[in-house]
């Protein structure tokens, strides 16, 4: 009977332990508004440098909004690598912005990408502080 009772709060144990784990914090997003409507404008012209840069391989108009680490991160190698996976698809027939997460220091700024065979998800980061430039960025 003890064996069995130690067995169930052990088990009890593992369960809430797992659980805990499992949890991901919830993501806030920024209500419409003031704030909303100028990271919207922002994050818009940062998105078509984006995507206009990918799809005419233009290093220079792909990271014209781009903070100094994301520069040195996205040199003309990682560059030619994002070109080779998403270039293929042509230029894209619009973007719509899902929602703006706010993340802290940062705003995370989802669109739907739209191409004439595919649909992709892009995360564009955007410090909070001026000037606002691009720290992240992310495609699924």
């Amino acid at each position: 009977m003890k064996k069995s009772i130690i067995f169930s709060i052990t088990v009890l144990l593992f369960a809430l332990l797992l659980g805990a784990c499992s949890r991901q914090a919830e993501v806030a997003y920024l209500p419409e508004g003031e704030e909303f409507d100028k990271v919207k404008s922002i994050s818009a012209t940062y998105a078509e440098h984006i995507l206009n840069g990918i799809a005419t391989n233009d290093h220079i108009l792909f990271i014209t909004d781009f903070d100094e680490k994301m520069i040195e991160a996205m040199d003309e190698t990682q560059f030619a690598l994002i070109v080779k996976s998403y270039g293929k698809l042509g230029n894209y027939t619009s973007f719509d912005l899902i929602n703006i997460e706010d993340r802290e220091a940062y705003y995370g700024v989802n669109y739907k990408v739209i191409y004439p065979e595919k649909t992709l998800l892009m995360l564009i980061v955007i410090d909070k502080t001026e000037p606002n430039l691009v720290s992240g960025l992310w495609f699924r």
